[in-house]
């Protein structure tokens, strides 16, 4: 959760930014989402796409694992009628956050 505050995605208007999280070396996998996220999607439906690309890094295939969560996590967000918005600026970058665990 530290990483999701430093990263400010608090900031974004309707409370809706969601932080995919993966530890290579520990073969982990987490979802951190704001509470506009998790007031409309179960835990079983985020939990479903933290095995499946946990199951995909456990063998290896991290870009694959990677790509086949965020088309997870989007059709599950499009199923609980989340939807991009036009006229909505993207409030929070997009990019790769990468960290280097303590030597």
């Amino acid at each position: 959760q530290a990483l999701f505050l430093e990263s400010g995605l608090l900031r974004t208007k309707h409370r809706n930014a969601v932080l995919l999280l993966v530890s290579r070396f520990e073969h982990q996998v987490a979802i951190v989402a704001d509470h506009g996220v998790r007031d409309r999607v179960g835990a079983t439906e985020l939990d479903s796409v933290v095995a499946a690309v946990t199951m995909q890094l456990a063998r290896g295939q991290l870009k694959d694992g990677l790509v086949d969560g965020l088309a997870r996590l989007e059709q599950v967000l499009l199923a609980q009628g989340f939807r991009p918005r036009a006229d909505a600026a993207n409030g929070i970058s997009d990019t790769v956050i990468q960290r280097q665990g303590p030597s």
